[in-house]
């Protein structure tokens, strides 16, 4: 499936991505500069604030393994 969840700790439980191991690849494929983003994209329905509060986490998950 072609998901974009926010790494939040419903979805972190799945362990789909770990962050750690994205670094360690980045890391020996010798990349001079290497650009993350996250793509985390909500249905519209989302409140305002859920949005937020997932970014926020996401942000801070990521954030935890860099």
């Amino acid at each position: 499936a072609d998901r974009h969840w926010p790494f939040i700790r419903e979805y972190n439980r799945r362990g789909v991505i770990h962050p750690r191991k994205i670094v360690e690849a980045i890391e020996e494929s010798g990349a001079k500069k290497t650009f993350l983003a996250l793509e985390i994209i909500h249905s519209f329905e989302a409140s305002d604030e859920t949005v937020m509060r997932d970014l926020k986490e996401s942000v801070q998950y990521v954030r935890d393994h860099i």
